[in-house]
C-alpha cells in the first residue's frame, strides 16, 4: 500500500512539473520586429523571468527562438497572457498560425524559474510554409519533367 502511495505522489509531482512548463512571465523586456531571413536580437541583456514582443510576425511562418545559457522559452499569441502556442528548451523552434504579435517569455527552466543576469534573446527566420510548399512542388515539377523527358529519348 505503501509503494501504491509512494507512486501516486511521484505521479502527481510530475503532472505538476508539466503543468508549469508554460511559463508566462509578467515582466516585459526587449521587443523585436520579426525577421524575413536571418535574426535579429530582442536584447543583449533580457533576464529569466520576463518576456518580449515579436512584432509583424508573418502568417504560417516558422522561427526559432534562444535564449544565451540554456532556459526555456514559452511563445504566446495575440498578449503577453494570450494563448499558449509552443513551449520548451531553448533554442525553441514554433510557427505562427496567423500574422501579428507573438510574446516570447524566457525562463531558467521548465519550472519556471527567474534569474537576473544579462542574457541575449534572439529570433531567427526559418521559413515560410507557403514558400516552402512551393519549393517542393517545383522540385517535384522538376523531376516529372526529367522523368518524361528520359522516357521519349528511351524511345526515340
Amino acid at each position: 500500500m505503501k509503494t501504491k502511495i509512494q507512486s501516486f505522489l511521484a505521479a502527481l509531482f510530475l503532472l505538476a512539473g508539466v503543468v508549469n512548463a508554460q511559463c508566462v512571465m509578467t515582466s516585459q523586456y526587449g521587443s523585436a520586429t520579426a525577421p524575413t531571413s536571418g535574426s535579429v536580437n530582442f536584447s543583449t541583456c533580457s533576464f529569466f523571468g520576463e518576456y518580449s514582443p515579436l512584432n509583424s510576425a508573418a502568417a504560417a511562418t516558422t522561427y526559432t527562438c534562444s535564449i544565451t545559457n540554456s532556459g526555456y522559452v514559452t511563445i504566446t499569441q495575440g498578449s503577453a497572457t494570450g494563448p499558449v502556442v509552443a513551449f520548451g528548451a531553448s533554442p525553441l523552434t514554433w510557427s505562427t498560425t496567423v500574422a501579428g504579435t507573438y510574446y516570447a517569455h524566457w525562463a531558467q527552466n521548465a519550472a519556471c524559474a527567474t534569474s537576473v543576469a544579462c542574457q541575449t534573446t534572439t529570433v531567427a527566420y526559418v521559413h515560410q510554409l507557403h514558400v516552402q510548399i512551393r519549393q517542393q512542388e517545383e522540385q517535384h515539377n522538376v523531376a516529372q519533367l526529367w522523368l518524361a523527358q528520359v522516357k521519349i529519348s528511351t524511345f526515340h
